[in-house]
């Protein structure tokens, strides 16, 4: 027995044979008297609906009451179900309202509300702390603004709400109504749209769906994955020559969905050269053996910060994907997060922290983009070293420059004679890169620097590099290079 046994069915889509369209009651959907159950997929987005949003709908409602005539039923829109086997359907679109709906139900009716009374046929698990957050909130909202509504009685509300009801048998259709069914409410942004996206690329592989669905929410608290596509993946990966331009969604999903490269049919990763991949460090010579290489150990079992990627690699669709994505989550709370203080990364943090803090967005995101590029061409080698003259080359601009706009870091990696980030990224030594951040630096800003010892921008900049460097606050950078090559020459 199925969902359809309940619907008064509308006409067929004329080319969709995979898809049932009907209409019931919330009650009838919900009393689960045919045996089917309810879920919410992996792939869908977090609860999100604001305090805002449910008051609408409770106004709605009581606009509905007051105006409700011969028994008429308030129409809830539409709830768009895939089908699985064993009579399962996914939520596809209609989460948020069936969701805030729930919960109003259990405010109303606490006991015999259909989530304690149908949990067995209800599987609405949200794995996000900001589902949880919201939902949390939600109630509370309710429970305060029920009365003043007017709804207390309404304990039978789902009796009056009917819905229209959408089904297909296609994990593909279920896949692409969510793509394009999201245009009402809260906009779909470019992270839900990739894991979607690359979900689907998972079909048939329910146990890979669920894992990578449940790392990408965990990975995503704070919306760190927004800031690592957008501030940092994105930008070293296409802020190349002299054609550089920021992001938005639209270069997001043409990056990470469009151009992503097709997955192979035994469901292998392809992996390149980089320094996570290569066989040997070095090579030995001698004229009785010849050659004998030091090779690197093998690990059979890696970390997600140590996956054998490289940022600007080719991208796989699916597994591939999320195995990246899960790679550089880690890395940048590895570099941004590190713990242990004795380490080269550790020093390379604290002087970035200490010396940026309260600078201009624009150069703290720079100068994150550069040491994630670095840290996974050469990770420890020299970091701390390579922070120090980032911080030569950048900070020219703080100091010569009262304002930093958005096209500041653009004109940093544009306006020489080779893009900073293709230099990293084409270096076989971070000497390569020194001699390059040394020779591009204007040293006359700081020999000719004459920034007052105030509270401005220039001067937080500069008191908070003299204070790293043990400088009285009103001392001249003038001698900025030696006080580097000091700090590293003591090392």
């Amino acid at each position: 027995m199925n969902i359809d046994l309940l619907l008064t069915l509308l006409p067929p889509p004329k080319v969709e044979p995979t898809i049932t369209v009907g209409a019931c009651t919330l009650q009838a959907l919900l009393s689960f008297q045919e045996s089917y159950t309810i879920e919410i997929p992996d792939y869908q987005r977090p609860y999100v609906w604001s305090t805002e949003k449910v008051e609408e709908l409770l106004k709605d409602l009581r606009s509905f009451y007051d105006e409700k005539e011969n028994h008429g039923k308030y129409y809830m829109g539409s709830l768009l179900l895939h089908r699985k086997p064993e009579e399962r359907y996914d939520i596809i679109d209609g989460q948020q309202r069936i969701t805030t709906l729930l919960i109003l139900d259990y405010v109303l009716n606490e006991k015999s509300s259909t989530l304690v009374t149908q949990s067995e046929y209800l599987n609405l698990l949200f794995n996000s702390p900001k589902s949880k957050e919201n939902i949390i909130r939600n109630e509370s909202f309710l429970r305060d603004k029920l009365s003043s509504y007017g709804l207390t009685d309404q304990k039978r509300l789902f009796d009056d709400l009917i819905i229209t009801i959408i089904v297909t048998t296609s994990q593909d259709d279920a896949f692409t109504f969510f793509d394009t069914q999201n245009n009402r409410g809260v906009k779909l942004s470019a992270i839900d749209y990739l894991k979607s996206f690359h979900l689907r690329e998972l079909k048939g592989h329910e146990d890979k769906q669920r894992v990578f669905a449940k790392k990408w929410d965990s990975n995503n608290q704070n919306q760190l994955l927004h800031v690592l596509f957008n501030h940092i993946i994105w930008r070293g990966r296409r802020w190349r020559g002299k054609t550089i331009i920021y992001e938005n969604k639209e270069f997001i999903l043409e990056e990470f969905q469009k151009k992503v490269i097709d997955k192979s049919e035994d469901g292998s990763v392809a992996l390149y050269p980089n320094s996570k991949n290569k066989l040997a460090a070095s090579l030995t010579f001698d004229t009785t053996n010849g050659i004998s290489l030091q090779t690197y150990p093998i690990f059979l079992q890696a970390t997600p910060v140590s996956y054998p990627f490289s940022l600007r690699q080719p991208i796989e669709k699916g597994t591939g994907f999320f195995l990246y994505a899960e790679k550089y989550t880690a890395l940048y709370k590895h570099v941004f997060y590190v713990k242990n203080e004795a380490s080269e990364l550790y020093k390379a943090v604290k002087f970035y922290k200490s010396v940026y803090n309260n600078v201009s967005e624009y150069l703290r995101m720079l100068f994150e983009v550069c040491l994630v590029m670095y840290y996974d061409k050469f990770e420890e080698n020299k970091i701390y070293e390579f922070s120090l003259w980032l911080d030569y080359l950048i900070g020219t601009y703080r100091i010569n420059q009262k304002s930093i706009v958005a096209q500041t870091p653009i004109k940093i990696l544009r306006d020489k004679d080779f893009n900073l980030l293709d230099v990293i990224d084409n270096s076989y030594r971070p000497e390569e890169i020194f001699s390059f951040l040394k020779g591009v630096t204007d040293e006359g800003i700081y020999i000719n620097e004459r920034v007052d010892s105030g509270n401005g921008v220039q001067a937080t900049y500069k008191r908070q590099f003299n204070a790293y460097f043990k400088q009285s606050r009103e001392e001249s950078l003038r001698d900025k290079k030696k006080w580097i090559y000091e700090r590293i020459n003591s090392k």
